[in-house]
């Protein structure tokens, strides 16, 4: 038996490769994700550039500034009439009715629309000035007021007197129930012994403001520092004025009346020129003088009563000579202390 010497080939095995499919499905959700992110960071980035370029900034509104306006204030007293005295000096809208009692007391009053007269005040106001001069304290004028009142009977105290400011002006106030409520005010003029006693009393059911008028009627009160009238020697019961004349005028003057004028005139020797005139006119006709056109009204003002108003003119040259002129010259610089002295005369 023969054996054989023949070599046998080696066989090589081929590795088997693994597949790429699985890897890749692996990797490329992480490298979308990845680009995912990138974009939209990039796009963040450029939307913030972007709005940063374009904002505008928006402008505050500031609060209304606490600086005073420049519109002028309206004094609602403007037009309103004036009674004045040798004491004191009130103003009141033209709708009041006024009326000038005894001891010279005047008399504001408003109806309201539900009011009927001669009843007691349920829808209206009405306000009273009585000046007083008398020798004691604003306390025992307050007391002896109060006394007075209550032995009238069926009347009550019911506020009993309080210290009060008026217009910087001192006094008391209180307040008393009968017929309706009435407050009483008492202003002590000073080192005089002049007192202001006011009283008032509103119902205003159909809310026409009764309160706020009183308030601002009582802020145009004012004492006055006018001479007595019953120092004046010169009384004129025709238009209703007195005034205080020199002595010095004695015999060298003449009045010479008309319905709404007194002319006093230099009178000498035949020789009679005017020196000044008191007018007592309505307040219409005072307010067409005042407003005239093309014409120079030199008349100044000296009180008003109800709807009168009295004013003087004065001559402003010296028509005279020799020892007329001088004492015609000598009497005209005495015309501002004469009309200083005035006072309306009933």
């Amino acid at each position: 038996m023969t054996i054989s010497s023949a070599k046998t080939a080696p066989v090589i095995l081929k590795k088997k490769s693994k597949p790429l499919l699985p890897i890749t499905l692996a990797v490329l959700p992480l490298l979308l994700l990845g680009v995912t992110s990138f974009l939209l960071y990039q796009n963040l980035n450029l939307k913030k550039t972007q709005t940063k370029e374009t904002s505008v900034p928006i402008p505050t509104l500031s609060p209304p500034s606490s600086s005073p306006s420049l519109l002028p204030t309206v004094d609602p007293s403007a037009d309103w009439k004036t009674h004045s005295s040798s004491t004191y000096e009130i103003k009141y809208p033209t709708d009041f009715t006024f009326h000038l009692a005894e001891a010279s007391t005047a008399i504001l009053q408003k109806w309201g629309p539900t009011q009927k007269e001669g009843t007691e005040l349920y829808d209206g106001i009405s306000l009273s000035f009585e000046p007083r001069e008398i020798s004691t304290t604003l306390t025992n004028f307050t007391n002896s007021l109060i006394k007075g009142i209550e032995d009238q009977g069926m009347v009550e105290i019911t506020e009993d007197p309080k210290s009060i400011s008026l217009n910087n002006y001192q006094g008391l106030t209180f307040t008393e129930e009968g017929l309706g409520t009435f407050q009483h005010i008492i202003l002590e003029k000073g080192s005089d012994s002049a007192f202001i006693h006011i009283t008032f009393s509103i119902s205003d059911p159909g809310n026409q403001g009764f309160e706020q008028i009183k308030n601002q009627i009582l802020s145009t009160f004012k004492f006055t520092n006018r001479p007595n009238p019953n120092e004046n020697n010169y009384l004129n019961s025709q238009l209703g004025f007195s005034l205080k004349i020199p002595s010095s005028w004695s015999n060298f003057y003449k009045v010479e009346l008309s319905p709404k004028t007194a002319i006093f005139n230099f009178q000498t020797a035949g020789i009679s020129y005017q020196l000044f005139t008191i007018h007592k006119v309505s307040l219409s006709e005072w307010e067409t003088l005042k407003s005239e056109e093309n014409t120079i009204f030199y008349g100044k003002e000296l009180e008003r009563d109800a709807d009168k108003v009295f004013y003087f003119t004065q001559s402003l040259d010296n028509p005279l000579s020799g020892s007329e002129g001088d004492r015609y010259q000598d009497m005209s610089a005495n015309i501002n202390e004469i009309v200083s002295s005035f006072n309306i005369y009933r």
